[in-house]
């Protein structure tokens, strides 16, 4: 071939690769000033959103400004806002903003906080940095969200937040009114300075019919209707019907509206009157949502006050001081999981006041507990880095359950192992376990326990087993499986198919003809047979009535006349600490450190 015609393939590959990078680089530019220019623009809807502490509420404000504005918004758009505001002659718009450029997002919050400054007197509006743990859509266009230490309303943009970004936000109470996101690194909140809001039940019923509750109250309070003050009241006894009565509140399912019942220091107290009971006494302030035709009560107050109030309803105060001790490190760390992630959000809460959270305020604060929430201030489980949640349960039958019980994912719940005073069991095998809870140890920690063993009658009552596996069929759909297509027949025997190494039994059997239903987990096997539990002997000889079999770790002994025998140990799931176990291990010596660390292995106590 002639050189002159030659191709130079690698200048050329060169000279290509140079072309690409510069076009790559190019579009990269304007895709991002494209997508800039499309997440700053603000539109009327968030602006009428961000308006709705002055007069008039967000629709009202679209009344007045829709057709007074251009459609998309411009600079000089903002100057008739100011102008129907009242404040334009106070505001001064930088020259370099032309009228007819695109408004965005950070030029009217840069704004806004002149528009607060001037018209907002009474500060009701707060501005802070969030970062969102976790959202829950309400409606379409609204729902909830949940930041380190607070649980918001949005009403516009709900669909821009992102779990795990940070927003600076300014908000009125629970509303959000307006955001824009951030790309600093904030500092972590302090969660020992954070609040917590507990969903209040009665019977474990939510939601509350107004016409039987009154609210005594202890001490100043002062009433507001979204955060407007209504008047002042001390140690009065409050009918809430009186108020959710009243027009203006507007009472419907959208729980725009909220009364709120705010102590003026930490001496007061209030009690809740309903149907003729009364309640122990609450610290904090009561919050009160109307629904159509019932309300509920959220009662929000700081994480270490609520402690007081959970340590002696979930231990007996005179359980061993470093029994207590441990105890409230683990409500405190199981506080901060559920202030981190919002377990009744759909309630405007993290938690409830039952043993499905943890049972608060069943029983009155005790000197001994006070102290040792105080003793442990702000100090919680953590495991490599993250926060540990500190399940915990009554009493062991001398072994407790790892997370794979509950099919847990080792990496984030390695902390949850099976453990025992005679070290490493396993029980997986069913004469392995037959023989440990036989045997019966009389050397344990919680030996001397009266669930420490127990045995019962199982009657094999087909139409109360069925009605209590539909129960559970509708809150967990893997409850059950291989479930008949027809009638069940009679039940003719129960049989463990699968066991936890632990001894906890993970699959129950029912044969019925020549049929079989699986029951799957250890509180839906507890539940769907504890409808027919019968005879219930613990280990002092005591007998005791149920709804519920007292742990999962139990073995059939006999199937006949339509019942079965079962020989079990323990109260409750079995995973993480044993409170009686603690109790034991602090009778011999043992402080809160060395319980816990016993418990959750490889943990570390930070404050």
């Amino acid at each position: 071939m002639n050189k002159k015609w030659r191709i130079p393939y690698k200048k050329l590959g060169v000279i290509m690769g140079i072309l690409f990078v510069i076009i790559m680089i190019f579009s990269v530019v304007i895709l991002i000033k494209s997508n800039k220019t499309k997440e700053t623009a603000i539109e009327l809807e968030e602006i009428c959103c961000s308006l709705q502490f002055y007069e008039l509420d967000a629709k009202e404000w679209m009344e007045v400004l829709t057709d007074k504005v251009s459609h998309p918004l411009k600079v000089k758009d903002l100057n008739r806002i100011l102008s129907i505001l009242g404040i334009k002659e106070y505001v001064e718009l930088p020259d370099t903003w032309k009228e007819n450029h695109t408004l965005t997002r950070k030029q009217y919050y840069m704004v806004y906080d002149d528009i607060l400054c001037l018209l907002d007197q009474e500060g009701r509006v707060k501005k802070q940095i969030i970062k969102i743990n976790k959202k829950l859509r309400v409606t379409s266009q609204q729902g909830v969200i949940c930041s380190e230490t607070y649980i918001f309303r949005v009403g516009y943009g709900f669909d821009s937040y992102q779990e795990g970004e940070s927003y600076e936000v300014y908000s009125m109470g629970m509303e959000i009114l307006g955001y824009h996101q951030v790309e600093i690194v904030t500092k972590p909140i302090d969660l020992k300075d954070a609040n917590i809001r507990v969903l209040l039940t009665f019977d474990e019923i939510y939601e509350w019919n107004p016409k039987d509750v009154n609210i005594l109250l202890s001490g100043e309070f002062t009433l507001y209707f979204n955060e407007i003050k209504i008047l002042d009241l001390k140690d009065e006894t409050v009918c809430i019907n009186r108020y959710l009565k009243a027009e203006e509140l507007s009472i419907h399912a959208s729980l725009n509206n909220r009364l709120e019942l705010v102590p003026k220091d930490e001496n007061c107290r209030f009690v809740l009157e309903y149907q003729g009971k009364l309640t122990n006494s609450y610290r904090g302030k009561i919050c009160i949502y109307p629904k159509e035709q019932s309300c509920f009560f959220v009662n929000e107050l700081p994480v270490e006050q609520y402690l007081y109030s959970v340590v002696p309803s979930e231990m007996p105060a005179s359980y061993e001081f470093e029994a207590l001790k441990a105890q409230a490190i683990c409500a405190r760390s199981y506080a901060y999981q559920h202030i981190l992630y919002g377990g009744k959000m759909d309630y405007y809460a993290h938690v409830d006041d039952t043993i499905h959270y943890q049972v608060y305020n069943k029983t009155s604060e005790q000197e001994a507990t006070n102290q040792a929430v105080d003793e442990t201030y702000g100090i919680y489980l953590s495991y490599k880095g993250k926060l540990a949640t500190t399940y915990y349960f009554s009493t062991s039958m001398g072994n407790t359950a790892g997370a794979a019980y509950w099919n847990l994912k080792n990496a984030d719940f390695g902390y949850l192992k099976s453990v025992s005073k005679y070290g490493g069991l396993d029980l997986k095998k069913e004469s392995a376990f037959r023989e440990f809870i036989d045997d019966c140890p009389t050397d344990d920690y919680e030996s001397d326990c009266k669930y420490y063993r127990w045995s019962a009658n199982v009657k094999l009552d087909e139409k109360v087993i069925i009605e209590r596996i539909t129960e559970r069929l509708k809150i967990d759909s893997d409850a059950v499986n291989k479930i008949p297509k027809s009638s069940w027949g009679k039940i003719t025997s129960v049989y463990v198919k699968e066991r936890d190494s632990s001894g906890g039994i993970k699959q129950l059997v029912l044969v019925y003809g020549k049929n079989e239903t699986i029951i799957n987990g250890e509180y839906n096997i507890r539940y769907c047979l504890g409808g027919s539990l019968l005879n219930l002997c613990l280990k002092n000889g005591e007998e005791a009535m149920a709804q519920l079999i007292p742990s999962a770790f139990f073995y059939i002994k006999s199937v006949q006349n339509d019942a079965c025998e079962i020989v079990g140990g323990g109260y409750g799931h079995g995973i993480g600490m044993s409170q009686n176990g603690a109790n034991g291990m602090a009778k011999q010596g043992y402080n809160h450190e060395e319980i816990l660390d016993f418990y959750y292995k490889d943990c570390d106590l930070v404050q």
